[in-house]
């Protein structure tokens, strides 16, 4: 599949989501997005069990075209909030996050556990591929935690089970404090001054980082407002592996 079909998008095409044709482009692309996250989910599971660096080189390839599938949107969705500035368009739209699928909390956080910690350094057949996929865990669970906060979906009962959400709080604080993470993680808030974009990059997915945590911790709070006991492990780890208190609220 990676090497005879390429799975991206015309930009040449209509991305303007007000006519019919660019609705369907825009719906287009956002699949891609799904059919590749589903993809690296499907080879980070047999990674995990084979540790084998043919799985490696098909994340990385789909790592590589989901960016480029990405930076389309980001493009063509920049393009067309400069076109509408200072204009009133009443045309239909299309909501893209109702296209979206969730990846399982418990993928997230085997690849948190994998990356994340000192000791992680030690799997070298990932040092290329680390900061990306990392980059990706977060990304997908920031999305994650938000379709928690949107309210009841069949899946979550599934894909996030309260100690596999608690267990991923915890790498996603460790990763925004830069505290009990790899070194390579920790350097890259010391990144070179001169190069802005990677301290930009940092400080973007450490600030997704945040917000999926804080999610978590509200999505929690909530589910568990009559039984506290139940969130007790963050604030324990938060005190305990971060040496940062943010107060349960």
């Amino acid at each position: 599949l990676l090497k005879d079909v390429a799975l991206g998008v015309d930009k040449l095409s209509e991305w303007n989501p007000a006519t019919v044709r660019g609705c369907a482009n825009l719906l287009f692309a956002r699949m891609m997005l799904n059919v590749y996250d589903v993809l690296i989910e499907h080879e980070w599971g047999r990674f995990h069990e084979s540790q084998s660096v043919t799985n490696v080189d098909r994340m990385t390839a789909l790592l590589e075209r989901r960016k480029e599938v990405k930076e389309v949107l980001r493009e063509k969705s920049l393009r067309r909030k400069e076109s509408k500035a200072g204009t009133t368009d009443g045309g239909p739209s299309v909501e893209l996050k109702q296209a979206d699928v969730l990846i399982n909390c418990f993928t997230l956080t085997q690849i948190f556990e994998t990356i994340v910690p000192p000791e992680s350094s030690s799997v070298e057949v990932l040092h290329e591929l680390r900061s990306e996929l990392l980059d990706w865990a977060i990304n997908r669970m920031l999305s994650l935690s938000k379709s928690l906060l949107d309210g009841f979906h069949p899946l979550h009962s599934i894909f996030c089970e309260t100690s596999t959400l608690i267990f991923s709080a915890g790498f996603l604080l460790d990763y925004y404090t830069s505290t009990n993470c790899a070194d390579w993680i920790e350097s890259r808030e010391l990144a070179n001054p001169s190069k802005t974009w990677v301290c930009d990059l940092w400080k973007d997915k450490s600030y997704e980082a945040l917000e999926a945590y804080a999610n978590i911790l509200l999505y929690l709070s909530t589910k568990y407002r009559s039984q506290p006991i139940k969130v007790i492990p963050i604030s324990i780890y938060q005190v305990v592996a971060s040496g940062v208190g943010i107060p349960i609220v």
